[in-house]
């Protein structure tokens, strides 16, 4: 095992969505709050029933890949702009027309999210005071996909294990 690495500042959010001209508009989200950057929320895969004598049957959840991303943002981000205007948007279609997509990247390691059905659950709650407030963004993500990985370099011998699940460890990953 080697020493790893997480930097912070190395986490993105990504944006992106179809402008009216179809064109393709991105947005890298910026201002975020002091103490968290996003949180990612999961379905579980798998519920529990147990019977009277203790026998238990694990279901199967098929929306286990839904996701909630919440994104606190300082009350100054110019990021509210867009996701206010996100949710604006497809507020006022009431239709699918205006879902975007959304990426959430740990540049310092291997985390990847992405969902490309997304869309603005909860707009945040206004509050003003004498200190900085904090904007609450829920995005819905519809099917998101993600790995989560490490932020050091891996032995030979732990890529082989990973790749024997079906996974990959980039090469440059590999010590």
């Amino acid at each position: 095992m080697s020493l790893a690495t997480y930097s912070p500042i190395e986490v993105s959010v990504i944006l992106s969505w179809e402008s009216d001209n179809g064109g393709i508009n991105s947005h890298i989200i910026t201002g975020v709050s002091e103490s968290s950057i996003v949180s990612i929320e999961r379905q579980e895969a798998y519920h529990e029933s147990v019977g009277a004598y203790g026998n238990t049957t694990r279901i199967y959840n098929p929306v286990w890949d839904k996701a909630n991303i919440t994104i606190p943002l300082q009350q100054t981000s110019e990021s509210n702009d867009v996701l206010n205007w996100l949710f604006t948007r497809d507020i006022r279609a009431v239709n699918s027309d205006n879902l975007f997509s959304i990426t959430v990247k740990d540049n310092s390691g291997r985390s990847l999210h992405y969902g490309h059905e997304a869309y603005i659950a909860v707009k945040p709650n206004a509050m003003y005071g004498n200190q900085m407030e904090t904007r609450e963004w829920v995005v819905r993500v519809n099917k998101l996909e993600d790995i989560l990985g490490g932020n050091s370099k891996v032995d030979q011998s732990l890529a082989a294990e990973v790749q024997s699940l079906g996974g990959v460890i980039p090469a440059t990953w590999i010590s």
